[in-house]
């Protein structure tokens, strides 16, 4: 099953269903808990972020702690879309 879906990453759960002879249910449960896999955009893609998407995550989340805590208003802005007075 791992393999029908890295070479078709839009591959349906009833495709494979019917492919594996196996239940819709049960190939859900596979992909999701054994194989860890999520649907996005119609595409199954890995659940979990890669290194680089952890450190990326971080590095955002810094850059709004620290203009938060620099410039408190000006983020608040950004989040209400409000202008400053």
């Amino acid at each position: 099953m791992e393999d029908k879906i890295a070479n078709d990453r839009h591959i349906t759960v009833s495709r494979l269903a019917a492919e594996t002879g196996l239940k819709r249910d049960t190939v859900h449960k596979i992909i999701r808990k054994d194989l860890k896999l999520t649907k996005k955009c119609a595409k199954y893609i890995p659940h979990e972020l890669d290194n680089f998407q952890k450190s990326r995550r971080v590095e955002m989340c810094s850059f709004w702690n620290r203009l938060y805590l620099q410039q408190p208003r000006v983020f608040w802005s950004l989040v209400t879309m409000d202008i400053p007075v």
